[in-house]
């Protein structure tokens, strides 16, 4: 049970911009298999550090065992994003504001847009309440 909630914890933290914005994630369609991806910024007065958007499959680039990767630990710890893309690959996008230094948190009250590929058949729709 505690290794589960460890992963659980890590993972919040990880993708913590993502889980606070939830309430605040649009999504839009186009033609071409591409999603916009549009995360606000509803916290008061933090600033978010940048987001990584991956596959579920990139799991094993961001836990090993019961805790995250090396790399995952350095994005939670500092807020660079660059370790963590590297070891998913191709396939991980990062989103990040203009805000603070140095250039790459989002403000409160501000949003960035990301365009991820995902054909029909790996979409999964969150809808506010």
């Amino acid at each position: 049970m505690t290794s589960i909630l460890i992963r659980f914890i890590s993972a919040l933290t990880l993708i913590m911009g993502a889980i606070i914005a939830l309430p605040s994630i649009a999504m839009a369609m186009g033609d071409d298999d591409k999603i916009a991806i549009t995360i606000t910024n509803n916290m008061e007065d933090e600033l978010l550090a940048p987001i990584v958007i991956a596959p579920a499959r990139a799991d094993d680039e961001i836990f090993v065992g019961d805790y995250v990767s090396s790399a995952a630990e350095h994005q939670i710890l500092t807020g660079e994003p660059t370790k963590t893309v590297e070891e998913i690959g191709r396939k991980a996008v990062v989103g990040h504001g203009t805000d603070g230094p140095p250039g790459v948190l989002l403000a409160p009250g501000k949003l960035v847009t990301i365009m991820v590929k995902a054909p029909c058949q790996f979409r999964v729709f969150f809808a506010p309440k």
